[in-house]
């Protein structure tokens, strides 16, 4: 039992002993009252008188009673109905701060949720600009990698062609040069003066030779020397010869001591590989 049970129980007890009390006194106190009135009351009348004095009070105290009881019963319904009513109105005003609280939670979900999309998109997008910047990065360092090559392979174009024109000018110089010379050698030679030249050499070799004791007379022979620029023999070979190995020998001690040998009286006459003739008798 609930402790409002409990109080309400114990009311109503405490109630009907009250009532019982107020009964009792009233009946102990009608014999008192006829005595004092100073004459002899008739035991069965007074007796009759208190018992119908108890009834209608006793009566009276229980419909009072039972009132108070009926009274008390609906205010208890009444406060149990109250209780109830406020205990449904605290279970709707729960059952409504739990949707609110649900519905706050719900919303600071969606908020997150929100958040977290709005933060992964922008993140997304951010990548994506990224990637667009370094494909865009990568395709101008591209361009110019390409533009750099062209332009060095144009320098390249430039540069061969210059030199490949240089050396066309070069070899057209150097023809043009060795056409020149090769006229002025045909026209020097025409002139007389290669002839001129080798007799010259001829006599020089002729006086540096030192004649061997086998060298017999009517002697011929034909020499190829090479000379450098500056008229230094650098070798000596014998083509035909009527002198025995003495002689041949003789005859190439001559050439290189006669080194270096006489210019020519025209630089066009000049060759790095002369024929000569040695016959010492003429």
């Amino acid at each position: 039992m609930s402790p409002r049970r409990k109080q309400k129980s114990y009311a109503w007890l405490m109630s009907v002993l009250a009532h019982a009390a107020i009964v009792a006194a009233l009946t102990f106190s009608l014999p008192l009252a006829t005595s004092n009135r100073g004459g002899t009351a008739d035991p069965e009348y007074v007796e009759f008188e208190a018992v119908v004095v108890d009834r209608a009070v006793l009566e009276e105290a229980e419909q009072a009673e039972q009132q108070r009881i009926e009274e008390a019963r609906l205010e208890a319904e009444r406060i149990e109905s109250a209780r109830a009513e406020a205990e449904r109105a605290a279970e709707q005003e729960r059952i409504r701060l739990q949707s609110e609280e649900a519905e706050r939670v719900a919303e600071q979900e969606r908020l997150r949720v929100a958040a977290e999309q709005r933060a992964e998109a922008e993140r997304l997008d951010r990548e994506q600009e990224e990637r667009e910047a370094a494909e865009r990065e990568r395709q101008r360092r591209e361009e110019e990698a390409r533009l750099a090559a062209e332009r060095a392979a144009e320098e390249e174009r430039r540069q061969r062609e210059a030199e490949e024109r240089a050396v066309r000018e070069r070899l057209a110089q150097e023809l043009a040069a060795a056409v020149a010379a090769e006229n002025e050698q045909r026209q020097a030679r025409d002139a007389g003066y290669e002839a001129q030249w080798i007799r010259e050499i001829e006599n020089k070799v002729r006086r540096s030779w030192v004649r061997p004791q086998s060298a017999g007379p009517g002697l011929d022979c034909l020499l190829v020397v090479n000379l450098d620029p500056s008229g230094y023999v650098t070798g000596v070979s014998m083509r035909t010869c009527n002198g025995d190995a003495t002689v041949v020998a003789s005859i190439e001690r001559a050439v290189f001591a006669a080194s270096p040998l006489p210019e020519p009286p025209v630089r066009a006459v000049f060759q790095r590989v002369i024929n000569m003739r040695f016959k010492p008798e003429e």
